[in-house]
């Protein structure tokens, strides 16, 4: 079913200052001629007048006013399938024409798309240009609510893009030419607190990317990017704001030194690598800060001495590795420092 609605208020609405006083004379001259053949009786006379005076106000209507002013909805009914059930949802797609009857397609331009839901409830709407979406898609939730907000450009993404949630934002994003330009951010839903927000180049993650906790916006984590990999420095933080791991990326691949750190802020570990690969000293430590443990690595294998300390600072075992295997016996240690046969 189809069905051609002219949209009275939105045509006004185009209505430029000529074309509105021009309809105004025109309902003016038509009451005044039609009271001029009731006193006259000459018919004929008036409503030749009458008939000049319109082609007049057209010509002045169409010639100085807006090319496009009316403004007419075609109602249809679209059959589709959601979550693999049959349902019917009625959609509007409106059109500016320069006349008010018009019917064919060649005579009007899509200007506008609403969809509706089978209860007559909004579900979304989107500005048309040419044929492609181009303005402010806006999709409701079935309480009349903004929902989504999506910016389009000649049918590419371009703007702000937003999600919703009670109202309020939950997550904003920006977009140049259908990809990801500008910082995105996104919301925790329960206490609406910015929880993360990325900053993007031409679609890549660029720039220092920030994670915070919901419930007291404490910052959780940043990381650095780079055309869309990690290459530069990961620091992670718990609640209190201490350190709680320290990274080195490039190319995004662990390179350089990891530290992991106590609750109390003492260094707990030190790892060295190299494209992503262990490459030389592991250290461990107590959180006394004497040292638990060292390890020597080579192509993400151990290579070279283990060396297991106790709380006091001595030797309790000792083993030589070389590609990942033990070479020889490892030794022990009591506690005092004296080797265990």
């Amino acid at each position: 079913m189809k069905k051609y609605k002219l949209n009275i208020k939105k045509s006004i609405d185009r209505f430029n200052l000529v074309q509105i006083i021009t309809v105004i004379l025109l309902f003016g001259l038509t009451i005044f001629n039609t009271i001029m053949g009731l006193i006259t009786s000459n018919w004929a006379f008036w409503s030749l007048i009458e008939g000049i005076e319109l082609i007049i106000l057209l010509l002045i209507f169409y010639i100085l006013g807006n090319k496009q002013p009316f403004y007419i909805d075609k109602i249809k009914e679209n059959r589709m399938y959601i979550m693999g059930d049959p349902t019917k949802r009625k959609m509007i797609k409106s059109y500016v024409s320069n006349l008010p009857l018009a019917r064919r397609f060649k005579l009007i331009q899509l200007v506008n798309i609403q969809e509706f839901r089978k209860d007559g409830s909004l579900y979304k709407e989107v500005p048309m240009k040419n044929g492609r979406f181009h303005g402010t898609e806006k999709i409701y939730s079935q309480n009349g609510n903004l929902k989504k907000v999506r910016s389009y450009k000649q049918d590419e993404l371009d703007g702000i893009s937003m999600d919703l949630a009670n109202s309020s934002i939950a997550i904003k994003k920006n977009y140049k030419e259908a990809k990801l330009h500008g910082v995105s951010k996104e919301f925790d839903e329960k206490t609406g607190n910015l929880v993360r927000e990325i900053p993007y180049t031409n679609g890549e993650k660029h720039g220092t990317c920030k994670y915070y906790f919901p419930e007291n916006k404490n910052l959780k984590k940043e990381t650095e990017f780079k055309q869309g990999q990690k290459d530069g420095k990961e620091i992670i933080y718990r609640e209190n704001q201490e350190i709680k791991e320290e990274r080195e990326y490039k190319n995004d691949k662990l390179d350089g030194v990891l530290k992991c750190y106590y609750e109390n802020g003492k260094i707990k570990s030190e790892a060295e690598f190299s494209e992503g690969q262990k490459e030389g000293t592991y250290t461990e430590f107590y959180q006394n800060g004497e040292v638990k443990k060292i390890i020597h690595y080579k192509n993400d294998q151990k290579h070279g001495q283990e060396i297991t300390y106790n709380k006091d600072g001595n030797k309790i075992s000792e083993a030589e590795y070389e590609k990942g295997k033990v070479i020889g016996e490892p030794k022990y240690f009591s506690s005092d420092g004296k080797k265990i046969n």
